[in-house]
């Protein structure tokens, strides 16, 4: 998997994401993500670098901010219905559950996950990181999983161990329960 491979590096001033690995989902994306936190702004600049040998389409993005590159928006934006009964709504920079609204910190389109930040508040696991994977989009209807949750870090997130199974959606494949079925609204 993808988080297994993924390396993140922070610098002053900007966050740079180096995916590497010996399958063929990399690429280089770059994009400016612009973030306003009341009177300040603060630009960070965000890329994906490839492996010289692979080619393929990555679109692996961090969020601090409103990104701006909707070539980078993470593919699960709009308002869902999900298997629950409720309503779930997907920004570019944001997954609200119904319950609390977690700021997505890193995605990978093409990998199909995200690590979500949990905010402060929040009833369950406050303040700590997710990590999120989901099935292709097809006929407005997908399914997620949240894989593992409760981490200290993007970091602990993308070097999880904990797997999901994607052939098993309606039985046990989402840590013994069922992946949660998304219909869009």
């Amino acid at each position: 998997m993808f988080r297994n491979r993924a390396l993140l590096f922070l610098a002053v001033g900007s966050l740079g994401l180096v995916a590497c690995g010996d399958d063929t989902k990399d690429t280089t994306n770059n994009s400016t993500n612009n973030a306003t936190n009341n009177a300040a702004t603060n630009n960070a600049t965000n890329s994906a670098t490839n492996n010289a040998t692979n080619s393929g389409t990555n679109n692996v993005a961090t969020n601090n901010g409103t990104n701006n590159g909707t070539n980078l928006d993470i593919e699960l934006v709009g308002t869902w219905d999900n298997s629950f009964g409720s309503a779930e709504i997907i920004t570019a920079t944001t997954w609200n559950n119904g319950f609390d609204t977690s700021t997505i910190e890193l995605f990978g389109n093409d990998d199909n996950f995200a690590v979500l930040l949990s905010p402060l508040d929040a009833e369950f696991a406050p303040d700590t990181y997710s990590l999120v994977e989901w099935t292709e989009i097809d006929a407005d209807q997908f399914y997620y999983c949240i894989v593992d949750f409760a981490l200290d870090s993007v970091d602990e997130a993308l070097d999880s161990t904990e797997v999901a199974d994607s052939s098993d959606l309606d039985g046990e494949g989402c840590g013994g329960f069922a992946w949660t079925k998304m219909t869009r609204q």
